[in-house]
């Protein structure tokens, strides 16, 4: 499963032609309830897509791994939509 974060940070960095800051920009005014209902429903076409994406990214130093690169996307998309914390009892 591939989640909706990685995928709208990947949109993200695509629309802004590869620069994280203003990727960052963009994500932090989108709205994560409306991404993530776009993007959570992803079919395995969307998956594979997504990790050929990865594949043609990723470099021999410091990203040599696709799973580098998805990592990477999931910090960026926790700065741009932090994940609520949970109540204390």
């Amino acid at each position: 499963m591939v989640d909706w974060r990685n995928a709208a940070m990947r949109m993200a960095l695509d629309n802004n032609h590869g620069n994280v800051d203003q990727a960052l920009a963009w994500a932090e005014k989108q709205n994560p309830n409306e991404l993530r209902r776009l993007l959570d429903l992803m079919d395995e076409t969307v998956a594979c897509e997504l990790n050929d994406w990865y594949r043609a990214k990723r470099t021999v130093e410091p990203l040599s791994r696709a799973a580098d690169l998805d990592m990477a996307l999931f910090g960026l998309s926790l700065i741009a939509w932090p994940m609520p914390q949970a109540k204390s009892a």
